[in-house]
């Protein structure tokens, strides 16, 4: 059984290199037989959390990253 997806926002704080700040992801979700499945992304700002893009010779790298996930939760 597949039921049809759902938009969900999700709120939480996010963790990197001992810097927390609050975010809210972007989700659908489903169920898939005898699961539920969670599928989003949430974008940040590597700066923010005290992380310096890469330096890459003759070009700008953004800042900006998407961190996605796909979640599978059962029942035990």
């Amino acid at each position: 059984m597949t039921s049809a997806q759902v938009d969900i926002t999700v709120p939480g704080k996010l963790t990197i290199h001992g810097v927390a700040k609050d975010v809210t992801a972007t989700a659908k979700a489903q169920v898939v037989g005898d699961k539920i499945e969670i599928a989003g992304s949430v974008a940040i700002n590597m700066t923010d959390y005290g992380v310096s893009p890469p330096q890459v010779p003759f070009t700008a790298v953004d800042p900006t990253v998407t961190i996605e996930f796909d979640l599978f939760l059962t029942k035990t």
